[in-house]
């Protein structure tokens, strides 16, 4: 199952919605940060690049336990956000309606977060230095500076499984995720 989170259209949800007051209905920082949280990039994009990143067979098999281990966590988490807001298995799951679900939906995603922040340290530690160089190589070559490390690119057979973020109702084609934390921020364009 793949659950994607985009800050990008949560902020549009919310700020489209500005005028008609209510939960999700105007700009809600907890629920934003909590959202913000859940973005990570693909542990599958690292074993995708495997040649490139000169992983050993013990580092792909360590890297797919890592992913399959947080998509089983992050996927329950997500059947319990499908259950607060009363929605069946596949497609996004809406935005909460009312300050009851959204008091439901904030823990949950911040136990998404805290399952993806420990898996991005735990392949953070499996790579070596010149590893993870490579990794900030490969995210930056990429459209949006996320390359194959992004939430939905890199993957073997065209499987599109992210760490375990969310997509949600409203979810454009923009994407939103964070790049693995020990690379650099992306130059700002410059400006003519």
């Amino acid at each position: 199952m793949t659950i994607r989170i985009s800050l990008a259209a949560l902020l549009l949800a919310l700020s489209a919605c500005a005028s008609a007051g209510g939960v999700g209905r105007r700009s809600d920082p907890e629920l934003t940060a909590a959202y913000r949280g859940t973005q990570a990039p693909s542990i599958y994009g690292l074993i995708g690049a495997r040649e490139r990143l000169g992983l050993t067979s013990l580092q792909v098999t360590t890297l797919d336990s890592i992913a399959e281990s947080l998509r089983t966590r992050n996927t329950r988490l997500s059947d319990s956000l499908r259950t607060i807001r009363r929605v069946g298995p596949g497609g996004p799951i809406p935005l909460p309606r009312d300050s009851a679900e959204r008091a439901g939906f904030v823990p949950v995603l911040r136990e998404m977060a805290r399952n993806n922040q420990a898996s991005v340290a735990a392949v953070q530690a499996l790579l070596t230095e010149d590893q993870r160089r490579i990794a900030c190589e490969i995210q930056r070559e990429s459209p949006g500076g996320r390359g194959g490390m992004g939430m939905r690119g890199g993957l073997p057979g065209g499987m599109r499984r992210g760490m375990g973020g969310m997509e949600m109702e409203g979810d454009s084609t923009m994407r939103v995720a964070r790049g693995w934390p020990w690379c650099p921020p992306p130059a700002a364009p410059k400006r003519s």
